[in-house]
């Protein structure tokens, strides 16, 4: 057998190792395809990203960056709004096949394969280890930063970032149009993923080529970093067309484009990684954070690592960038000043928003030390036999540490009656109550999946969201409110001037999550204290509650008259 046949059969092989890591630590989600595994705002917000690029691409033939689905009948921009193409086609396709539910789930545990994967190849290029990469492929996918953003697709999709790392700096020390091509196409990849991570491949990409002397000294360094400019310009004339709307939202944002906070406090803490929130109750601790098997591993093998200049300084830079504007100390603000405010308010630098999610570049980092240190270890170890053994038990290891299994699963707040709504043609646009807007009225969202009316609310990233609109909703609210308390006359004429058909009432109201009582920064391993943290990221801040709200619901009477359909989870009345 040649080398490159032998390569590839290995390469094969590594891909299969971490499918099936993929599948253990993600258990069930494997297999179940009808199950919920978050009941979280943003997951109600890109399951319905997969609803309506379905609807408008192949039902209504539309542009899906506008809707009057939403916020009817003035409809929204989506223009800024996170459908994430590279999730949202490929849901739509799937959801045909599999329902919507089952194509989030699919697309999920391929983002934590494929993520494994990529940080695979980087690191194989890095080190040419293949147990190495195997690991260090386990530590960037199934870290808790990606079981943190487990609902939030498009912050799921890590394996660009690897993937641009890697061709930029194949590109910086080899040079070659395939390279160039492929370093641009992972930027674009990047865009229609998650384009919260643009600035980051900008970031790794200048600080690739600022340390090229250090990583490649054999290179020339004016040389590749032409290449990489060259590179980056192309992968920005494929990114332009997708990103000139955020970045104009940004730039020129008009007079009808509210205020949108800089989320300068949603940085991490200096003991490590914020887990619940707000206010923050617990805190995991980097230790935990990255892994203490990890950590074990950089340790013995660090004659290695400290020669990784590169590497060390990106993990330095960036971890002090992810605390955020200024520096929290056991879930206290001190107020101290830190890179992160300054670097925001740089032109299209505004879009990083959260600093927190700047723990994915540490996390790179950190797993691209980790290959590092297996190659010092393991050139320690004479034996190929013993080698191997010892790879495999590192290997368990840090899937028992990093395993979010079992998944919790959770019961969807949806009425079977609009299943058999969808099917009325006489219906257009329906209101529910308790009136809710932003993040509260989420499952709005998920629920016109399945109805497929227009709704007058809908929950969209801030970024979307105009004066014009907000307006709308305090319309609304004031009605709502007007109804409860002195009568029906102004709200029944806003049903009828806005073409309201129908008016659901539900059971019950999302209130904000209780935070836990205890205030604890939290040491032990992450495979130790993972059933406590996941289950409230998967849900997010909000719960359930049964809605008591007997006022409205007898002014809805008052108002409407008798009801159409009542069940345990809503009452229908028609709109005038």
């Amino acid at each position: 057998m040649t080398t490159v046949p032998r390569d590839r059969a290995r390469g094969l092989a590594a891909f299969g190792v971490l499918g099936l890591a993929t599948v253990a630590l993600t258990w069930p989600l494997a297999v179940s395809l009808d199950t919920t595994f978050a009941t979280h705002a943003d997951y109600f917000s890109n399951v319905w990203n997969f609803w309506w690029v379905r609807k408008s691409l192949f039902e209504l033939g539309s542009s899906p960056y506008w809707t009057d689905y939403l916020f009817f009948p003035d409809g929204i921009s989506l223009a800024v709004h996170t459908l994430s193409f590279a999730n949202s086609v490929p849901g739509a396709l799937l959801s045909t096949v599999v329902g919507l539910t089952g194509a989030f789930n699919l697309l999920t545990l391929a983002h934590f394969w494929l993520s494994a994967w990529a940080f695979y190849l980087l690191a194989h290029y890095l080190t040419g280890s293949r147990w190495g990469s195997v690991l260090a492929g386990l530590v960037y996918s199934f870290c808790p930063f990606h079981y943190y953003y487990l609902p939030m697709i498009n912050v799921v999709s890590m394996e660009s970032l690897p993937l641009t790392a890697l061709f930029f700096m194949k590109t910086y020390r080899e040079g070659g149009a395939g390279n160039l091509a492929a370093a641009a196409a992972c930027t674009a990849l990047t865009a229609v993923s998650c384009w919260y991570y643009l600035p980051y491949v900008a970031l790794l990409a200048g600080a690739l080529t600022a340390c090229g002397r250090l990583w490649a000294p054999e290179a020339s360094f004016w040389a590749g970093a032409r290449r990489v400019i060259g590179a980056g310009l192309a992968g920005g004339i494929l990114v332009l067309p997708l990103a000139w709307p955020l970045v104009s939202a940004s730039l020129f944002a008009g007079a009808e484009q509210p205020k949108i906070g800089r989320h300068l406090h949603e940085g991490h803490d200096l003991l490590g990684f914020l887990w619940f929130g707000p206010p923050e109750q617990r805190i995991l601790s980097w230790p935990s954070a990255v892994g203490y098997s990890a950590l074990l591993l950089v340790a013995l093998g660090f004659r290695e690592v400290r020669k990784q200049k590169t590497w060390l300084i990106l993990l330095a830079a960036t971890w002090v960038l992810n605390l955020g504007g200024s520096l929290r100390v056991g879930g206290v603000d001190t107020g101290f000043p830190l890179p992160y405010a300054a670097l925001v308010k740089l032109p299209v630098l505004g879009m990083l928003r959260n600093p927190d999610r700047m723990f994915l570049l540490v996390q790179l980092s950190f797993a691209a030390l980790c290959a590092f240190a297996w190659k010092g270890l393991a050139a320690r170890i004479a034996s190929p036999r013993l080698r191997g053994a010892v790879g495999a038990a590192w290997i368990a290891l840090v899937m028992w540490e990093f395993s979010g299994a079992p998944l919790r699963s959770f019961s969807l707040p949806c009425s079977p009656y609009f299943a058999e709504l969808a099917r009325d043609p006489q219906v257009e646009a329906l209101l529910e109550l308790p009136f809710a807007a932003g993040a509260y009225a989420a499952r709005f969202n998920y629920c016109q999946t399945v109805h497929e009316k227009k709704i007058p609310v809908g929950y969209v990233t801030n970024l979307a969201m105009t004066r014009r609109l907000l307006r709308a909703q305090a319309a609304w609210r004031l009605r709502v409110q007007q109804l409860r308390e002195s009568g029906a006359d102004g709200f029944r004429r806003r049903l009828k001037t806005r073409g309201i058909d129908l008016v659901v009432f539900n059971k019950t109201v999302v209130v904000e999550r209780t935070p836990p009582d205890d205030f604890s920064v939290i040491w032990q391993p992450f495979g130790r204290v993972r059933h406590r943290l996941l289950p409230p990221r998967q849900t997010g801040a909000f719960t359930y509650r049964p809605v008591g709200d007997r006022p409205l619901r007898s002014a809805l009477h008052a108002a409407l008259g008798e009801p159409l359909h009542e069940d345990d989870w809503i009452v229908v009345f028609q709109g005038p």
